[in-house]
Parts: C-alpha cells; structure tokens; sequence
C-alpha cells in the first residue's frame, strides 16, 4: 500500500507509524490520562466496544458507544466527577497488526489483536479482555488520528465494570 497520502516524517513507515498511534493510544489508557483520550480520535469519532457476537449478528449495540470525539469528552468528564468504582489498572497487550488498503479517501482500515491484564488492589491480576478492534485511521493535522474504532471482545461477557476504555 502507498503512503503518498498520508503526510509520514521520512524514513517513517505507515506500519510503524501506525504501531506508535496504538502504543500511544494505550500508554495514555494506562496512565488513566482519560481527559487526553479523545485526542486520540477525529471531532466526528465514533468509538464501540461490543461482544464478538453482536458483532458478527451486525448488531450496534455495545458496553461503550460514543458518537464524536464531543461524546468521549463528556464520557471522561463523567468518570472523573461521577463514577464510583475500586482502584484498578489495566495493562494493555497489542498483538498483530493488519493494515488493510487505503480507502479512496485515504482512510486506513486497520485491525489490531489485544490483551488487557487488570489488577485491582487486593487482588492478583487477573485477564481482563482480549480480542481484536477494526479501526479506520486518517491522517489530520495533528497525525494518525481513528476516525472509528471498534472494539470486538472475545469473551461472552465483562468479568468486572468496564470502567475505561479498551
């Protein structure tokens, strides 16, 4: 796949600048640094964590929906003001990484295999999820930014709250 759309430092790779948005993305999750989240994604962002099977029945429906960077923003502020949950850490495991051929509009779809390990005080850690997420990464002014992600767990449900985002 060609690059020529995409503005990448020379030198650079769209595989590993692809690998470093995921290992940014997932360093900012694990510091728990929710406010800078949706920086991560397009103002028009659409973000879903779902079951694998309602996400091969083609089901919209999912633990976390949000339908603009505006939404995740409000999602993050709600966490920090709002929410009551244990003290907990998740540790995120990016596996293989499928770069798909650019769209015409030059969207990358990209699908990313993931492991997260989550340790609550008191308690050994334990595998949280895993799974796979089907993304569609553009390229804004800022960098490689999602304009979609979604997140397909393999498991049948959520051992504890899914407080933060996978």
């Amino acid at each position: 796949m060609s690059s020529a759309r995409l503005d990448l430092a020379p030198g650079v790779s769209l595989r590993a600048a692809l690998r470093d948005l995921y290992d940014d993305y997932f360093a900012c999750l694990e510091d728990q640094d929710i406010d800078r989240w949706p920086s991560y994604f397009t103002d028009d962002g659409h973000y879903l964590v779902q079951s694998a099977e309602n996400h091969s029945l083609g089901l919209p429906i999912g633990e976390i929906f949000c339908d603009s960077a505006a939404m995740m923003r409000d999602r993050s502020k709600a966490l920090q003001a709002t929410s009551v949950y244990e003290s907990r850490r998740l540790r995120y495991f990016p596996g293989v990484l499928r770069v798909g051929q650019a769209m015409q509009d030059g969207a990358i779809p990209v699908e990313l295999g993931y492991m997260a390990v989550e340790s609550i005080v008191g308690d050994p850690p334990v595998l949280f999820s895993a799974g796979r997420s089907y993304d569609v990464v553009v390229q804004t002014g800022n960098g490689l930014r999602f304009r979609k992600r979604t997140v397909v767990y393999d498991h049948t449900w959520i051992l504890n709250s899914l407080v933060f985002p996978l």
